[in-house]
């Protein structure tokens, strides 16, 4: 099956969240299939959160004495760029 990835502001708790439809049995978790009711978080988000923060994006140190660290930089900036791909996409939405 293929695979999709949705890019959104991670928001701050459950109840900012897009994705939480508000029912009369409490606040569910659309895409966890779970209802969210406090006890199972950390400052107001579920502990079993299925959203992650995008990673953090890798430094460039300009040094490409060999050819080791040529390859590095090179891996460096394939990875920034994957995340400028990714956040680009978001930004036309």
């Amino acid at each position: 099956m293929s695979k999709a990835v949705l890019v959104m502001d991670l928001p701050e708790c459950c109840g900012d969240c897009k994705l939480g439809d508000l029912d009369p049995s409490g606040l569910y978790c659309i895409p966890a299939d779970n209802y969210f009711d406090g006890n199972d978080s950390s400052e107001e988000k579920a502990a079993w959160c299925p959203l992650r923060e995008l990673p953090e994006r890798k430094k460039l140190s300009g040094n490409v004495s060999n050819i080791e660290s040529l390859g590095k930089e090179i891996a460096a900036a394939s990875w920034n760029e994957c995340l400028d791909a990714i956040e680009g996409s978001a930004e036309h939405e």
